[in-house]
């Protein structure tokens, strides 16, 4: 009797150490799954061009005066004959 008993003893002892092992393989299977549950995070949209990073330079732009387009030596399209 004292034999099944301590055979008795082994079998749960072992049960619980597969148990114990198998709970922490049970709680990685649920956080995996919880975590692939979650939704991706939005992707962020590459803002388009560059960017220049000096410190504070005033760019300026002057806009040159255009009075009638293009200026020929004698006022006239090179094309353009004058009979």
């Amino acid at each position: 009797m004292m034999s099944s008993h301590a055979e008795f003893a082994r079998k749960l002892a072992e049960l619980e150490r597969r148990m114990t092992g198998h709970d922490t393989a049970i709680r990685s299977l649920f956080e995996t799954i919880r975590q692939l549950m979650e939704p991706p995070p939005a992707p962020t949209k590459p803002e388009i061009g560059f960017h220049v990073k000096e410190d504070a330079v005033p760019y300026r732009v002057r806009a040159k005066a255009r009075l009638g387009g293009k200026r020929y030596r004698n006022g006239l399209h090179p094309a353009i004959t004058v009979s």
